[in-house]
């Protein structure tokens, strides 16, 4: 299997698209201007509005800290280190409450392309998608990710990702990893 590996500390901060805050762009493709897909990784420390991205399909997961309220026309939705992937629509106008401490979070954002995000706890398996990008996020214990006869370990704070063209059965053990499909 051929694997591009994103480490966390090798990626600079960058400022937010409205300013409120910080993010670490792991990867953008096919590149950081005009891209179709990015994973980062942002620090929520106050209360902000999140960066309106019209068009865009975001996923959002929360990876240290208590949890943030993401309020949506001031409904809330709580989201914490043990609970599921959430995904809005980068339209919506969402405010970000942290509970109680600085939040670190891990984003998809899609742009003319499908995909989801799930939070891996023990083992899943996966059926890939064909002509599609698999990453898997391993956030404070490594991981691994096995396809067919092939397993690669994902170091603690990396990112792995490849594209594949023809889809197939992944096996996915972790203990706090993310893991991400994107389609056409």
């Amino acid at each position: 299997m051929s694997w591009n590996f994103v480490e966390l500390q090798s990626v600079p901060e960058t400022a937010w698209k409205n300013g409120a805050g910080v993010a670490r762009e792991l990867v953008a493709w096919p590149n950081a201007e005009d891209w179709s897909w990015r994973i980062s990784q942002a620090d929520v420390v106050d209360d902000c509005a999140f960066s309106h991205y019209g068009g865009v399909e975001r996923w959002f997961a929360v990876l240290d800290g208590p949890g943030v309220r993401l309020f949506f026309n001031d409904v809330p939705l709580l989201c914490s280190r043990m609970g599921p992937a959430r995904r809005f629509s980068g339209d919506a106008s969402v405010y970000c409450r942290p509970l109680g401490g600085k939040t670190r979070d891990l984003n998809l954002m899609l742009r003319g392309v499908s995909g989801r995000m799930e939070r891996v706890r023990t083992a899943i398996g996966r059926l890939g998608l064909r002509d599609a990008v698999v990453a898997l996020y391993a956030h404070d214990h490594s991981a691994l990710v096995s396809r067919d006869t092939e397993s690669i370990t994902v170091p603690a704070r990396t990112l792995a990702w490849q594209r594949v063209a023809e889809g197939g059965t992944y096996q996915i053990v972790g203990a706090d990893a993310i893991w991400m499909e994107i389609g056409p």
